[in-house]
């Protein structure tokens, strides 16, 4: 994990000297998913805000939203439950927007999983996951559709089936 690190880290330096802001904006997003990955939440979410004004800075409404749903998962991991749903149903408003349908999914599949831990009524757990479910369907991915579909139906759980994106998956990190 040291060395995923060292090359993001890598990465958003070269983009800074080169002036390149969308790919700076990209590699702060990426190293944020890594510090995450790390449990270094606090590091994730500045990695995050930077990656969103970056994003901001260019006009990159999709980048903005991708970064929007990472800051949710970041703020889930400091447990700072009201920022993160906030973060997530913008990411999965603008996701929908731009008719992104896999990324709405897990936009919709993180904002569940954020509800899940903040305690929240499980009926908003159940519509979050049906969301994602839809908009899966949309995309034509339907493992991760029946998945989210699943994890509606039992809003219950305390840890939700994990949606794979191994076949979908995209070069920023959702």
């Amino acid at each position: 994990m040291a060395e995923r690190l060292d090359a993001h880290q890598t990465a958003r330096n070269l983009h800074q000297q080169a002036d390149d802001t969308h790919g700076q904006a990209s590699a702060w997003n990426n190293l944020g998913s890594a510090l995450k990955e790390l449990q270094r939440y606090e590091e994730a979410l500045d990695a995050h805000q930077t990656a969103r004004n970056l994003h901001q800075q260019t006009g990159d409404t999709h980048g903005q939203a991708i970064a929007w749903n990472n800051l949710g998962t970041a703020y889930r991991g400091l447990e700072r439950f009201e920022e993160a749903v906030a973060a997530g149903q913008r990411a999965a408003g603008m996701l929908a927007a731009a008719e992104d349908w896999f990324r709405t999914g897990q936009a919709w599949g993180e904002l569940a999983t954020t509800l899940t831990a903040a305690h929240a009524d499980p009926q908003q757990v159940t519509d979050a996951w049906n969301h994602s479910a839809t908009a899966y369907t949309q995309a034509g991915a339907e493992a991760e559709a029946t998945t989210s579909r699943t994890n509606a139906t039992d809003t219950s759980a305390d840890t939700p089936r994990t949606v794979t994106t191994s076949h979908h998956s995209p070069r920023q990190q959702c």
